[in-house]
């Protein structure tokens, strides 16, 4: 998110961890990202017994079309810093990937056989569609049109915004210092940290399930005993003691939050 908010960024920058309290290049958290994965990659192919070495590969790295020149730059150092050789890499924009995983995949029903279900053909030249891109940090919009020869022509510029998953996960931590208590939440990421990642992942698996009339977030044990031992009171009325929009209820069942429907709705506005 930082390389989208400083159109700017200082080669410099600094990353902070989730605790708040420790710091490190963001060059170097890029760089061993990227180098783990291509180790990664690499150690497969050998297993498997392909013969290719690391020269043979060309490594093609995604960023977000909304990027400014020096973010992509600031990539391109990262995954140079990780041990690929300039000469095996290209940056690519990732609506043009999945412009082009468009392009390859079959999805448009047979006119002939609109019946059927298994009937689909490429997208013939002259097709016009929109990417959406939805993911973590922002939201890219892009507009293309299949030509005669295979390519493919940009028939609006990419625009968008920092409107990804990760503003809900923003909107959820913030429900939870309403709920808990901003001291409580803090200290609970900071010396349960095992616990609050496995909390955030299962909250990531609730966020992209599909909505029920009401969702049931499983509170960690250490969580509720902290808030209980901070505020000297029992969770369950402190929870009855706080306000919420009158369509949106929450309450405590058995060690987890139950919410209506709307309630969690609100977060992805």
């Amino acid at each position: 998110m930082r390389l989208y908010v400083e159109k700017n960024p200082d080669r410099n920058i600094e990353l902070t961890d989730v605790s708040g309290t420790k710091r490190m290049p963001a060059l170097d958290v890029f760089a061993m990202s990227i180098k783990f994965l291509k180790d990664d990659a690499v150690t497969l192919t050998q297993k498997k017994k392909t013969r290719l070495r690391e020269m043979d590969f060309y490594w093609v790295l995604t960023v977000p079309a909304l990027w400014s020149g020096k973010s992509k730059q600031f990539m391109r150092e990262a995954a140079e810093k990780a041990g690929i050789d300039p000469s095996q890499l290209r940056l690519a924009l990732e609506p043009e990937c999945a412009s082009v995983f468009c392009r390859e995949t079959a999805i448009r029903r047979s006119s002939e056989d609109p019946g059927s279900s298994a009937n689909f053909l490429p997208m013939e030249s002259g097709t016009k569609y929109m990417v959406i891109d939805m993911g973590g940090e922002t939201i890219d919009v892009s507009v293309y049109k299949t030509t005669k020869t295979g390519a493919l022509k940009e028939l609006h510029q990419a625009s968008g915004g920092d409107w990804g998953a990760t503003r809900v996960n923003e909107v959820f931590s913030m429900f939870m210092v309403k709920v808990f208590g901003a001291p409580v939440w803090t200290e609970f990421r900071e010396k349960y940290m095992d616990e609050f990642f496995k909390f955030t992942r299962d909250f990531e698996q609730r966020k992209c399930a599909p909505l029920e009339d009401q969702v049931h977030i499983s509170m960690p044990v250490s969580l509720i005993e902290l808030h209980k031992k901070k505020e000297e009171c029992d969770f369950s009325q402190s929870l009855r003691s706080m306000h919420f929009p009158d369509d949106s209820s929450v309450f405590l069942k058995e060690g987890q939050i139950d919410n209506k429907c709307n309630a969690v709705q609100r977060m992805f506005l």
